[in-house]
């Protein structure tokens, strides 16, 4: 019966054991898994097999399961249209705000609504790729994003924000190491921005760079590329000689019959140009023979363009009117196909979500500012009821007074809520410590010194808080313009900051002073509020908008 017994309570306990080892197994595949997905994404999907019934990992390790399976997965060129598992691990990190993962969940979602062809979805998460990357500082990452948004918008026609995000995305990818071949296309990109912007001079310029970083690292794709690109920019500024030779070096260099139908096209343009309609015809022959495989309407577009251009030339006016007919068809499904109202929604839609995130984190702060103004009240209370102490019995009804006031100012706007902070609590507090600066300094009365310094530190590290979210609220109303943000923010220390936003709450100088601790007679404001306002106007911002911040009425 004894021996029965102890079978019976051995067994569960055994299964427990062997639960544990395979959850213990099954995470440490996964970690090993999420350090492959980068450089060997086939070795990581042959890890991500080898874990038995992912989903009863936990919803944590199971969302990071679904999110490395899709980065392996798209690093190892796989098709990841069905992958739609990723946007429910978009939508938990977003949630918990997890700015690490969130970011890398948020860009593979995006490059799942990408292969969907969803571009205001893709748009909205490569958005939120690089706002979580940026704060969880993975440059790599950020740069990536912004890659793939300036391609996005390129692609729907709205070139000054491609240019901006292009422009941005460059400047990340010079400051990380092995990213030649990202930098490559992205200065391809900013080309074909600056064409689309008709901006010729600097779309050649980058053009050109992209064909001397491809010379560099001896990539044989973009050589053959870039010389087709410059073969067409120089086209299009008249240089047909130059054109000529890019364009031949191109056709040399490909082997992509798409590619070359490309070079066709433009030799027939270039021709056309060149009133030499033998050549053009030559070139237009090979287009016809092709062109009932080509399924890309932009491509489709040009083509028909050439032939109708061509066959314009040499006096045929029904074919000429027959491929102007195809072209205006090619061109009508390109504006069918472009979603530029669905982004502008869906760059809407992040603004929002970004709110709602800085609304979340001020909620967060509060809880926490309440929470600690109260023990500070339940402290003094015991400190007065235990000691009979008078002085710091009034001090008690005091910080119960203004405990009741944080607790009903919970309601109202977080600005006018830190002006309160400031103003009744941390700044009444220096009135406090100098009448008992007075009294020690008569010794009329006695005072329990420790008490008074445990209580005075709690203050000084509530001021400490509320300065650090006084920061925080600065920089993020900086940030928050589009194209200025991230130089406003930098251009200022984190005391000229909070000096800032105190001018922007109309405090007082002697107020001003007292927060940042500085001393009566080095602290001048004025002068401050100058060098402040030199270092906005340098970094772009507007006459009006520094004086609203500085001086408001």
């Amino acid at each position: 019966m004894t021996i029965s017994l102890q079978k019976s309570t051995l067994f569960p306990i055994v299964l427990l054991f062997l639960f544990s080892c395979t959850d213990n197994r099954s995470v440490d595949l996964l970690k090993q898994a999420q350090n492959e997905a980068a450089n060997n994404p086939s070795n990581a999907i042959i890890l991500l097999d080898s874990i038995k019934s992912p989903e009863k990992m936990g919803k944590g390790n199971y969302m990071q399961y679904v999110v490395t399976r899709v980065q392996a997965r798209y690093n190892n060129d796989e098709d990841i249209t069905g992958d739609t598992l990723v946007f429910e691990a978009q939508k938990y990190y977003n949630d918990i705000s997890n700015f690490d993962k969130a970011a890398v969940a948020n860009f593979y979602a995006g490059t799942v609504y990408r292969s969907q062809h969803v571009p205001e979805k893709a748009l909205n998460s490569f958005l939120l790729a690089t706002a979580y990357s940026r704060k969880a500082k993975n440059t790599m990452l950020a740069a990536k994003s912004l890659h793939f948004l300036g391609n996005i918008y390129l692609e729907q026609g709205i070139t000054d924000s491609s240019i901006v995000h292009l422009h941005d995305a460059l400047n990340l990818y010079n400051n990380e190491s092995e990213t030649g071949i990202r930098r490559l296309q992205v200065m391809s990109a900013l080309g074909r921005s600056y064409d689309l912007a008709n901006k010729l001079d600097s779309a050649y310029y980058f053009f050109n760079k992209s064909l001397d970083l491809a010379n560099e690292t001896d990539n044989a794709e973009h050589k053959a590329i870039q010389a087709y690109n410059l073969g067409y920019i120089t086209m299009r500024m008249k240089q047909y000689d130059k054109s000529t030779v890019y364009l031949s070096k191109a056709l040399e260099q490909t082997a992509n019959t798409k590619d070359s139908l490309k070079i066709y096209l433009n030799l027939s343009l270039l021709y056309n140009e060149k009133s030499k309609p033998d050549s053009a015809k030559y070139y237009t022959d090979l287009i016809k023979n092709q062109v009932s495989a080509i399924k890309d309407n932009y491509l489709l577009e040009s083509i028909y363009g050439s032939l109708s251009d061509y066959n314009s030339q040499i006096g045929d006016v029904s074919q000429a009117l027959y491929y102007k007919g195809l072209q205006m068809e090619a061109n009508q499904k390109i504006l069918e196909e472009r979603s530029t109202e669905k982004l502008f929604n869906a760059e809407n839609k992040y603004q929002l979500q970004i709110q709602e995130q800085e609304h979340k984190a001020e909620r967060k702060f509060f809880v926490l500012l309440q929470v600690t103004v109260f023990i500070l009240m339940l402290l003094a209370i015991m400190f007065c009821r235990k000691r009979k102490y008078k002085k710091l019995k009034k001090l008690e009804e005091k910080v119960h007074s203004l405990t009741q006031d944080r607790l009903f100012e919970h309601s109202i706007a977080s600005k006018s809520y830190l002006e309160n902070v400031y103003e009744h609590f941390i700044i009444g507090w220096s009135d406090i410590e100098t009448k008992v600066n007075q009294i020690l300094l008569t010794g009329r009365e006695e005072i329990d010194i420790e008490i008074y310094i445990e209580i005075k530190a709690m203050v000084d590290a509530l001021k400490k808080q509320t300065n650090e979210q006084l920061l925080i609220v600065a920089k993020d109303y900086l940030s928050s313009d589009l194209y200025l943000g991230k130089k406003l923010s930098g251009a200022l220390t984190d005391t000229d900051l909070i000096i800032l936003m105190l001018c922007h709450l109309q405090y007082s100088e002697e107020a001003i002073a007292f927060i940042i601790d500085s001393k009566g007679n080095t602290f001048n404001l004025t002068d401050i509020k100058w060098n402040i306002e030199r270092k906005l106007h340098q970094a772009g911002m507007n006459e009006f908008n520094i004086k609203a911040l500085l001086y408001p009425e």
